[in-house]
């Protein structure tokens, strides 16, 4: 059996285990569901397990989009290239922008796994800290925003400008700062290098996590709200909500 058909097939049970016992996987194993997946799209042109594959070129690094077992709407957007985490050094440069895009591009998967029921901008992103995580391998949460979360947010969004600004509340029991990223401009925005900007805490940028939100659909200024916490374990994960239930609310209204 060819080395990449085996890993692919070996990745099967790697990539079920993520929906039930993350922590007691390796630290590796979505590296390892994600290269099976490049090895399965080159051989049959099938991504299985992932979702999709996007093989690169030089200027455009490639991601694989993941969904872990029994999510009904969460993705995880992740490089198909090793790269570590939100510390890695090369996210810093044109490889955070290029991730960052493919983010934003997957974000209608969301609204489509949920048979459109929910707007686009209440899909969120998130990359959790070195000790907030339980892969070593970057990888971007997409998934829906929690309730409160976007209440918060809509709430303050007029104090939120274009540098980094303390939240003047917390956002499900953390401190955040935030900044706000005109729409017009997202696409060349990079999430990572904005972080390198804020004052750094014991633990430099591995002790930080990153969400993004999308500004209400009534906002004046619209784009999208970047919310930074530091911690170490900080989980900016924890501000999506991976039952959707704003989903449901805006289908009552």
């Amino acid at each position: 059996m060819p080395v990449d058909i085996r890993a692919t097939l070996l990745s099967v049970p790697a990539l079920a285990a993520l929906a039930t016992a993350v922590e007691a996987l390796p630290r590796d194993a979505l590296w390892l569901v994600v290269r099976s997946c490049v090895g399965a799209e080159r051989l049959v042109g099938s991504p299985f397990p992932c979702v999709r594959v996007s093989p690169g070129s030089a200027a455009d690094p490639g991601t694989a989009l993941v969904r872990p077992p029994g999510a009904r709407s969460h993705l995880l957007v992740v490089p198909t290239t090793p790269v570590s985490g939100i510390e890695a050094p090369v996210l810093q440069g044109e490889a955070g922008r290029a991730y960052w895009r493919a983010a934003l591009d997957a974000r209608p998967l969301v609204v489509e796994a949920l048979k459109g029921r929910l707007p686009l901008n209440d899909v969120a992103m998130a990359v959790n800290s070195k000790g907030g995580r339980s892969q070593d391998q970057l990888h971007i949460h997409l998934d829906c925003v929690d309730p409160g979360v976007r209440a918060a947010l809509d709430a303050h969004a007029r104090a939120i400008g274009s540098t980094w600004t303390r939240l003047p509340v917390t956002l499900k029991g953390g401190r955040y700062d935030a900044l706000r990223i005109d729409a017009a401009s997202a696409r060349d925005f990079n999430p990572f290098a904005a972080l390198a900007r804020l004052p750094a805490t014991r633990g430099g940028l591995r002790a930080m996590s990153v969400a993004v939100v999308a500004t209400a659909a009534d906002d004046p200024r619209p784009g999208f709200l970047v919310l930074a916490r530091q911690a170490p374990r900080a989980h900016a994960e924890a501000l999506l909500d991976h039952g959707c239930e704003i989903a449901s609310q805006v289908a009552a209204r």
